[in-house]
C-alpha cells in the first residue's frame, strides 16, 4: 500500500490538473507526477466554478486533507505533509483553458 509519507520526500514533481463537467457540476482533478513518471492520484473536487482562485482554494482543500489523513494515519508523518507537497512540485501542467492559466499565475 502506497504511504503519503514516502510522497513527502518526492522532488521535482509535475502537478497535472483538469477540469470536467459531471452531471452539471464543475470538478477538478489533481494528479502528482515524479521523475520516475509514477503518477499519484490527490483528489477530485466539485468546485464552485472554473476560476483560478476556485482551482487554488480546492488545491488547498486537498492539500489539507492530505496532511490530515497523514497526521492522523500514519507514522512519521507530520503535519507539514501538504505543505512539503506543494513546496515538492517543480512544474505545472494542465489544458490550455483560460481559467487554468490564471491558477498558474496565482
Amino acid at each position: 500500500m502506497f504511504k503519503l509519507s514516502a510522497l513527502k520526500e518526492t522532488e521535482n514533481t509535475t502537478l497535472y490538473t483538469d477540469e470536467t463537467r459531471k452531471y452539471g457540476k464543475c470538478m477538478q482533478t489533481y494528479i502528482v507526477i515524479d521523475d520516475e513518471q509514477k503518477s499519484y492520484y490527490l483528489g477530485s473536487r466539485e468546485m464552485v466554478d472554473k476560476s483560478g482562485t476556485s482551482t487554488l482554494d480546492t488545491f488547498k482543500d486537498i492539500s489539507k486533507d492530505i496532511t490530515d489523513y497523514c497526521h492522523e494515519n500514519e507514522v512519521n508523518c507530520k503535519m507539514d505533509m501538504g505543505y512539503k507537497l506543494l513546496a515538492n512540485i517543480r512544474d505545472a501542467m494542465s489544458d490550455r483553458a483560460s481559467t487554468e492559466k490564471h491558477l498558474m499565475v496565482c
